[in-house]
């Protein structure tokens, strides 16, 4: 008899410490060499060929080996990415919830959902700043743990709805966020008067705005999207250098592009 209760007692104590311990590995994090949170413009200033280029853009480039091999290559071999499209202050959208990669396979089935979800047809006005505070609510409740956090900033157009981009930037910083931009092509509107300085050069091309507004963090850089070579090409050759960066602001893995330009920001980025 006493064995038998002994026995239910054991059984018992170890159907407790069992189940805290699923419960325990359910709550943990999970750790990644990357969480990765793609932010992509669908503001007024974006045409609908833009927008299409850059999920398209962004579809190839999960597709391709070079950056399928830099992600399995991590010391973890996996990442984890969101991606959302957003225009102005009301206005986010996560067309991909955060997602694991580690295998090729992962990373097709991503870029076929990218490919064939559907694209919003309009959009508002361009609220950088508040896609940088979504961001910074997505990395902080996420369920994943990684030494590092890049927010991938893609637009054409400046600020021009919400707080300040600072305001959003030092946010994504004080969560240990890397910001890191993408510069499209900017939409003009020939002679339609002040309407045409809301959204082109009137204060400088876009890439300068990137450079000084919106990168920041250690090894922050901006890529330059030219049209005529298409976007395929600079989304991967932005991907591969912010899922490869080993932690140096100078060594881009030999593949520093022409169009990048690192930040030179004050001290607080």
């Amino acid at each position: 008899m006493n064995n038998i209760l002994s026995c239910s007692a054991g059984c018992v104590l170890a159907l407790v410490g069992s189940a805290a311990s699923s419960q325990s590995t359910e709550l943990d994090p999970l750790e990644v060499d990357l969480e990765l949170v793609l932010a992509a413009d669908r503001s007024g200033s974006m045409s609908a060929d833009l927008r299409s280029s850059q999920r398209l853009g962004f579809a190839a480039a999960f597709r391709d080996r070079e950056l399928q091999r830099a992600i399995v290559s991590g010391p973890i071999g996996k990442i984890a990415v969101l991606y959302f499209e957003w225009s102005d202050r009301a206005d986010q959208e996560v067309i991909i919830p955060w997602t694991v990669l580690a295998s090729a396979e992962d990373m097709n089935a991503f870029a076929n959902t990218l490919q064939h979800a559907a694209i919003a047809s309009d959009g508002g006005e361009t609220s950088i700043s508040a896609a940088m505070m979504f961001a910074v609510e997505e990395l902080e409740t996420n369920r994943f743990s990684s030494y590092r956090r890049v927010v991938d900033i893609s637009g054409n157009g400046r600020n021009s709805s919400g707080q300040p981009v600072e305001i959003g930037l030092r946010a994504l910083r004080a969560v240990g966020a890397t910001v890191n931009g993408l510069a499209l092509p900017e939409t003009t509107y020939g002679n339609a008067g002040p309407y045409d300085k809301l959204f082109t050069g009137f204060d400088g091309p876009i890439e300068d705005y990137y450079r000084r507004e919106v990168i920041g963090g250690p090894g922050a850089f901006a890529i330059v999207v030219d049209p005529d070579n298409g976007f395929a090409d600079e989304i991967l050759r932005k991907l591969v250098l912010e899922v490869a960066w080993n932690g140096s602001t100078n060594d881009f893995h030999g593949r520093k592009p022409a169009t990048m330009m690192t930040t030179e920001t004050p001290s607080f980025r």
